[in-house]
């Protein structure tokens, strides 16, 4: 009777989910995408003037355009990382932080859910605001000042088109991220024509190892790493049977190819004057009306897209973090919190190094959770019990009152690490001001720590465990 019951109880709970199907598991049925689908997704994703903006942002670390290209290039192997992340939500039909059960326990998961939240939204608040900016560069071209009135209209304006996209589900998303390729390219291919000739190689001098590293840091914190905690939010809808190769050579054809392309333009723009380091608000000053109005007007559209990926993984996270919201009203909730700290960022002096701070301190707690996620996806060989995921209490992911200990001790000597090897222009960790000379390591150090104690601590208990599902 006790079985029955608790088999009721766990049907009732993915019911409540499958009704908004939101962080439900995907039946393999409804699994009709292919890896060259996801491909599509990224690359329609990622060719956006926001990716051209990281590349700048990695040249304003203080590398010369030539170091720029060589730490983009490394850090988009980091693709290759997200891809093995991402393993998971075809294995197990749903979504990171659902997956995330497995190795943190029940209630650990809501943990790790609540962090991604907080990190989505730095990602969103970053993706909003460019669009607003390039909304007011675009009427300053038409000769609209910028008003109080006029700033706040234009956020609010934003947030309600911005809460269409996601509202309407990844198929919507799918089909949106597609038909922005080619567009995308040719936006993109007359940039780099003109970029060409304007030019200055030799506009910053080469930074010494230790700030390259640093620089390196930035590439990876906007590059494959970051997006760890989504990239199973859309290979869940790949079938199961879905070889790791083809899912690999998705990510890096359709993510890390277009993504170094752009990132590189972004550094070589940044090099034309001081104006260009700014690849919105920065072009009426540095390229003819007949391009830039066309190309915000593009960008705009793209931004709108790209922010609908953050905003969709983020619904889903809250839903996995057990906040009684449907996906929508999930997705509604972001976007009044981001456009509150859109209106204050857009009267700030310095918003991207705010964002270049930001995203190195949320890779403090998304790095070690990647690692740990990778390594119990790799102990297991991808085996769940999916019913597990929702059963609570009767499930096999329990633990230990809901928590799993050897993942969070992984995961907070990871983050410790972290701190302790980071460099940012608010804060140094002790390890690197005196060890590194300011080089920040982060990213590297937290996930090897982080992996090696999970595999050592939990490794022989996990694969028991998957082997007996």
């Amino acid at each position: 009777m006790e079985a029955t019951t608790s088999a009721q109880t766990v049907k009732q709970r993915r019911a409540r989910f499958d009704a908004d199907h939101g962080i439900a598991i995907i039946p393999e049925d409804a699994r009709r995408m292919r890896p060259r689908d996801l491909a599509y997704i990224w690359t329609g994703g990622l060719c956006n003037v926001q990716t051209v903006v990281f590349g700048a942002l990695v040249g304003l670390t203080g590398l010369s355009l030539w170091q720029s290209i060589v730490a983009i290039i490394i850090a988009n192997f980091t693709w290759c990382i997200a891809a093995m992340t991402s393993f998971a939500g075809n294995a197990s039909g749903t979504t990171a932080f659902v997956t995330s059960r497995a190795p943190f326990g029940y209630r650990g998961g809501r943990i790790a859910s609540f962090f991604n939240w907080l990190s989505q939204l730095v990602f969103e608040t970053s993706g909003l605001y460019m669009v607003v900016v390039a909304v007011l560069a675009l009427l300053d071209s038409w000769g609209m000042s910028k008003s109080m009135v006029v700033t706040v209209a234009v956020v609010i304006s934003v947030i309600i088109i911005q809460g269409v996209l996601p509202r309407l589900g990844h198929g919507a998303i799918q089909k949106a991220m597609r038909l922005l390729v080619i567009p995308a390219i040719v936006f993109f291919s007359i940039l780099a024509v003109l970029t060409l000739g304007k030019i200055q190689p030799g506009s910053v001098p080469d930074a010494d190892l230790p700030l390259f590293v640093t620089g390196l840091a930035v590439a990876m914190s906007v590059s494959g790493v970051s997006w760890m905690a989504n990239a199973s939010d859309y290979s869940r809808y790949l079938p199961t049977n879905t070889t790791h190769g083809s899912h690999m050579r998705a990510m890096l054809v359709g993510a890390a190819i277009p993504m170094t392309i752009l990132m590189i333009l972004g550094a070589a723009v940044s090099t034309i004057s001081a104006d260009s380091a700014d690849p919105i608000s920065g072009l009426p000053q540095t390229f003819s009306s007949w391009f830039f109005v066309p190309y915000l007007i593009f960008g705009i559209l793209q931004l709108l897209a790209i922010n609908s990926l953050d905003l969709y993984s983020s619904g889903v996270t809250l839903q996995a973090l057990g906040a009684p919201l449907s996906r929508v009203q999930a997705v509604m909730l972001d976007l009044i919190i981001c456009g509150v700290v859109v209106v204050v960022a857009l009267f700030s002096s310095d918003f991207y190094s705010f964002v270049t701070t930001m995203l190195l301190f949320v890779m403090v707690w998304l790095g070690p959770w990647g690692a740990i996620q990778i390594a119990d996806y790799w102990l297991r060989r991808g085996r769940y019990d999916t019913d597990g995921f929702f059963a609570g209490r009767d499930g096999i992911y329990w633990r230990d009152n809901g928590f799993h200990t050897p993942a969070f001790v992984a995961l907070i000597a990871g983050a410790v690490t972290a701190v302790l090897t980071i460099s940012t222009p608010i804060f140094t960790g002790p390890i690197s001001s005196g060890l590194l000379a300011d080089a920040d390591i982060s990213i590297i150090a937290s996930m090897i720590v982080s992996s090696a104690i999970y595999v050592l601590w939990a490794g022989k208990a996990v694969r028991a465990e998957a082997a007996s599902i």
